[in-house]
């Protein structure tokens, strides 16, 4: 069975009344009508149930903020140390990468290069277009979005 095309003919859990508990998971619809001024609770655990979570946007862009400006000092600052017959040297991450591809452990300076540079700036890119795209309510590849958004 595939899911319609058209993004009019799907409902959102909003617009069905389901609940989401962001405690254990549970979805739940408001059963009667829930009085003005209360939130409804999880019958599970007894959490407030919201539709989605207050003000998550600007979380998440504060959080990817944050995790850019720090991706600079952590890349810049010397995190490895090459002990040799010559003495000891500090190297930054593209440094240390530099030196295994140099003494020839170039497997090692990829695994290395693709955990520490590759992985974060893909994920950071990745994470910044979800955020533009989600900021401006688009339905430009709705569905490559959500799997993106999985993968990350």
């Amino acid at each position: 069975m595939s899911l319609p095309r058209n993004t009019s003919a799907v409902q959102t859990g909003r617009q069905l009344g389901l609940f989401s508990c962001h405690t254990c998971g549970r979805v739940s619809e408001a059963v009667g009508k829930v009085p003005e001024g209360t939130v409804p609770q999880c019958s599970r655990c007894g959490t407030k149930l919201r539709h989605r979570n207050p003000r998550s946007l600007e979380r998440s862009w504060a959080y990817t903020l944050a995790a850019l400006l720090l991706y600079l000092p952590a890349n810049a600052l010397p995190v490895m140390s090459t002990v040799s017959l010559t003495g000891t040297v500090s190297h930054t991450i593209l440094g240390g990468i530099h030196e295994l591809w140099l003494a020839g452990d170039w497997g090692l300076a990829l695994i290395v290069f693709t955990a520490s540079v590759g992985v974060p700036i893909v994920k950071l890119v990745s994470i910044l277009m979800l955020l533009l795209t989600a900021g401006r309510a688009s339905h430009w590849c709705s569905r490559e979005r959500a799997t993106l958004y999985r993968w990350i």
